[in-house]
């Protein structure tokens, strides 16, 4: 397998597939690793007659959560800062941050899947405090996502936190801290 370049072939200092690449990557193994995974094991569990507990709810509640901030949000991403910047002729901010925002990122989404589900269980207060700070990780990670791999100048932070880049913090911050509270 052959390594991309990190900056484009076209000379226009546009960051190349291959720091964007990561994203789309850790997509796949969120949602084949997580997200298809947990929605087997909910599938089956009732094939073999296993009692349903409050265990069910979380593991419910992490596969949604896999699935739609881990595979769909991920992708979205990756894909969005590859093309944006493209589209509008302009540069990503800070591109050399873009594998330190996914590491945080990923490993909030990989705490929530081991975290939620062993909360339900066993109810101990290591999860409760795990679950918590997945939800910082991802919480911190969404708006260093667009405050620093954005494509927005400095000087448009204002603008680049307003509508529906708001309102998509707004909505991360209620579902990452909800199960804590």
């Amino acid at each position: 397998m052959r390594s991309l370049p990190l900056v484009s072939s076209d000379h226009q200092a546009h960051v190349s597939f291959g720091r964007i690449a990561p994203y789309l990557r850790s997509a796949l193994v969120i949602a084949s690793g997580g997200g298809f995974a947990l929605a087997c094991v909910l599938t089956l569990v009732p094939l073999f007659g296993i009692p349903l507990g409050s265990w069910w709810e979380a593991l419910i509640q992490t596969h949604g959560h896999l699935q739609i901030f881990g595979w769909a949000g991920l992708f979205v991403v990756g894909v969005g800062l590859h093309f944006f910047p493209r589209l509008r002729g302009a540069l990503l901010v800070r591109p050399g941050l873009l594998p330190w925002i996914l590491g945080v990122y990923v490993a909030g989404l990989g705490l929530r899947f081991i975290s939620q589900p062993l909360l339900a269980v066993s109810g101990a207060l290591l999860w409760k405090v795990l679950l918590v700070f997945s939800g910082i990780l991802e919480v911190i990670a969404l708006p260093a996502i667009f405050l620093f791999g954005s494509f927005l100048p400095g000087s448009d932070l204002l603008f680049s936190l307003s509508g529906p880049t708001g309102l998509a913090l707004i909505l991360c911050l209620a579902v990452n801290l909800w199960p804590a509270l």
